[in-house]
């Protein structure tokens, strides 16, 4: 549903040091969107399910925005179909998300 491309800055508790890592674009998934735990629950931003070295670089506004745009699209889209946000169909959001000028892709 995205593109994110921060770099990975661990701040370690000691208060001190910083791991920072450059990395290259990675793709953002719709599935991080949907709980699979909870029907009909949805996160997006820094709510997503991700592990921490992975929050290390999308908790950062831009990939937070593209994440809960594309849960929005998925949430109109299972409302509209009535049917579970985990049951849409990923292309489907990202073909909505490309329509309105949004980078899915590499």
């Amino acid at each position: 549903i995205g593109i994110g491309s921060y770099s990975i800055d661990i701040h370690h508790a000691d208060g001190i040091s910083t791991t920072f890592t450059r990395i290259p674009p990675y793709g953002i998934p719709y599935g991080i969107t949907v709980s699979n735990e909870i029907k009909g629950l949805m996160f997006a931003g820094r709510c997503a399910g991700m592990d921490a070295v992975a929050m290390s670089s999308a908790r950062v506004m831009p990939i937070c925005m593209a994440i809960g745009e594309g849960a929005g699209v998925g949430a109109a889209i299972a409302v509209k179909k009535g049917i579970d946000p985990a049951d849409v169909d990923p292309q489907e959001v990202r073909e909505i998300l490309k329509k309105s000028g949004a980078i899915v892709s590499l």
